[in-house]
């Protein structure tokens, strides 16, 4: 039974079968969750594209990783055109992409924005 087996599936590595079968199931679910017009079908599906092209990349298929670097930009942009076009579904990316068409020196107002403003608060003498 072993050597049939053997004869089928190629003798790879651990981390090869598990590179390969993060990627598989987390392209399914990616297309899925898009399929339901979710957002987060975008990043799911990046997560798959990432782990496929470094599968590729360490099995030297190097075509294969510019096409997955291809898949990688169109979630992206993917994920900002849902956020435009979408605001209820991603509020605070569209939140700084609003901010980004205002100002384009404008940050993602996490906390390093936060931590920006209670500088500027304290030069001015205020309370932080």
């Amino acid at each position: 039974m072993s050597t049939v087996i053997s004869h089928i599936l190629p003798q790879l590595p651990a981390w090869n079968w598990a590179l390969q079968g993060i990627g598989l199931v987390s392209s399914y679910i990616g297309a899925e969750l898009n399929a339901r017009m979710r957002i987060s079908g975008f990043a799911v599906w990046l997560v798959s594209n990432m782990t496929l092209a470094l599968l590729n990349a360490l099995t030297g298929q190097w075509l294969l990783v510019v096409l997955y670097a291809l898949f990688s930009r169109v979630c992206i942009c993917g994920i900002f055109r849902w956020a435009r076009d979408r605001p209820e579904s991603a509020p605070r990316l569209a939140n700084w992409l609003a901010r980004r068409e205002k100002d384009p020196r404008a940050g993602l107002g996490g906390a390093e924005e936060e931590a920006d403003v209670r500088g500027r608060k304290r030069s001015l003498g205020g309370a932080a």
